[in-house]
Formats: C-alpha cells, structure tokens, sequence
C-alpha cells in the first residue's frame, strides 16, 4: 500500500510540474506574435494593418490641369508619404509596391483600428480627410477620387 501511495505521490507531482511549465502566448495565427508553442493565450496578441494610397488617370489629370505638382500624404498627423500628383495606376496597387505610398499601423491589440487622414498638396490645400480603418493582416487601398 506504502509503495502505491509513494507512486500516485509521485505521478501527482510529475503532472502538476507539467501543468506549471505550459507556454504562455498569442494563439491566433493572424498575429503578428503567434506562438505556435503556447498552451495557454496571453491576451497579448499584437496585430498590424496596411493602407496603399493611389489614383487613376482621370485624378491625376485633373491635378495636372490645376498645376498640383506634390501631394503629402498624412495619417494621424504623422507625414507618411510623398507623390508626384500626376502619377498614376491603371489598377489597385498592392501594398509596398515600388512607387507607392503605404502606410503600416500597429491596431494596438484590436484586429481592427480608425485612423485619420489626409492629403495635401504642396501649397498646404487639403485635398482628401478623413477616417481610414485598416484590418489586421490586410492591404486595403484608398483610391484618390
């Protein structure tokens, strides 16, 4: 009976030990810190989103027959960008694309966060503001129109 007790002893002691060691982390794959090893989620999970500005012919023509030369490009306040506001995409760029403005926003623990806009051009007229809500692992594009 003494070895019996001596073993569920021991066997309680080598589970609890276990149960102490699990991997505390961010369990959702879409994080930008998943850990693949935890055992148990942190609530600690960081997410990032990405936002690409462009226009078509038809904006950037307009901006040329109104002599816009340089448009800035501003997200909470913070300058992220220049262009030349005759340049122009026959399509939706993707995000980091060569020659594009994109911008990457840390959402601060949410998989979704607004942020304000706006862009203007070399003499300081706005020409765009507003809200933008950038998505975790997403490239979303804003078309200048």
């Amino acid at each position: 009976m003494k070895k019996i007790a001596q073993t569920l002893l021991i066997l309680t002691l080598i589970l609890s030990i276990q149960s102490c060691s699990k991997t505390v982390g961010c369990q959702d794959p879409n994080a930008e810190n998943f850990n693949a090893d935890a055992k148990e989620d942190c609530n600690c999970c960081e997410y990032e989103g990405n936002l690409v500005f462009w226009q078509g012919k038809t904006s950037a023509d307009d901006f040329a027959d109104l002599g816009v030369k340089t448009l800035f490009y501003y997200v909470d306040e913070q300058l992220v960008g220049s262009s030349s506001a005759t340049f122009y995409w026959s399509g939706k760029p993707n995000c980091g694309q060569n020659g594009t403005v994109t911008v990457t926003k840390d959402l601060k623990g949410s998989k979704s966060r607004a942020y304000t806009y706006k862009v203007i051009d070399e003499d300081g007229f706005a020409w765009y503001e507003g809200i933008l809500n950038f998505d975790a692992n997403t490239c979303l594009s804003f078309e200048l129109k």
